[in-house]
């Protein structure tokens, strides 16, 4: 169980700043980070820290991609000051000055109400645990915005037609369930900013192997998915002499396919 004491470290920060914070709605992965920020800042009692996205990452648990393009969004928006730049990482601190942060709406953020909002709402605290209530305009464009559902990546179903085309060819079946679609979503996450002729491109190396997967029975988009970087730079090939003296890739791939027609039967026969 955690024993959380203040003599075993605590910091000190506004009342202010923290309410503004609170107030901000900030996406999961920008909270984390300028809670990074905050202990590593006010954490030490001071207000710049060195700090790498690689330590961040280690810090918050964020790949460290993600957390360079949101310490950019932040630094952006005014949330995090950023001071220098070398080989050990930048100094980060809190913009304190929060009525001048500008989040970008576009990337499913904005500034919170009464900060640099057109509605211009005060939120400050009248008195200790009460705060001035929104306009109602100002709560239903809220509800709006968090019930407005996340738009699918574009990239997505291309993908699974090809796939299904491909391996219909290859054994004539058409595999593809839900874990398929989860595997294939956490890929296009991971790589949001790969282009979809790329990553078609991995698939077609991946059904081009003669080595590994796919000539083995029970290739999914699952194990594509988990294997994908092997198929970035080719197809994995079992005999590199192609053409001298060894079976050719669409000999490999028949007798593949006559594998897993032979296995299917064998399993279909009681």
């Amino acid at each position: 169980m955690a024993d959380v004491q203040l003599e075993n470290g605590h910091f000190h920060i506004a009342n202010e700043l923290v309410e503004a914070l609170v107030r901000t709605p900030l996406n999961g992965s920008q909270s984390r980070i300028v809670w990074a920020v905050i202990r590593e800042t006010y954490g030490w009692n001071r207000k710049l820290a060195r700090l790498s996205m690689r330590r961040i990452a280690a810090m918050t648990g964020i790949d460290r991609r993600n957390v360079r393009r949101e310490v950019s969004t932040l630094v952006n928006a005014g949330v995090i000051v950023r001071r220098g730049q070398n080989g050990e990482g930048p100094q980060l601190g809190i913009a304190k000055d929060y009525e001048s942060w500008k989040l970008d709406r576009g990337r499913g953020a904005s500034s919170p109400p009464g900060v640099n909002s057109p509605q211009g709402v005060n939120w400050q605290p009248k008195k200790e645990g009460e705060f001035t209530p929104l306009k109602e305009k100002t709560v239903l464009k809220t509800k709006a915005r968090a019930k407005k559902p996340r738009a699918a990546d574009r990239r997505y179903q291309p993908l699974v037609d090809h796939y299904l085309k491909r391996t219909e060819e290859l054994t004539g079946t058409k595999p593809f369930d839900a874990a398929d679609g989860k595997n294939l979503r956490d890929l296009l996450a991971r790589n949001p900013e790969t282009l979809l002729t790329e990553i078609t491109r991995w698939l077609d190396n991946a059904f081009d192997s003669t080595k590994t997967y796919p000539l083995q029975p029970g290739f999914r988009m699952t194990e594509f998915c988990r294997q994908y970087a092997k198929y970035t730079r080719g197809p994995l090939l079992a005999d590199q002499r192609r053409g001298q003296g060894g079976m050719t890739q669409e000999e490999l791939h028949a007798a593949a396919k006559l594998e897993i027609q032979k296995a299917q039967e064998a399993y279909a026969t009681p």
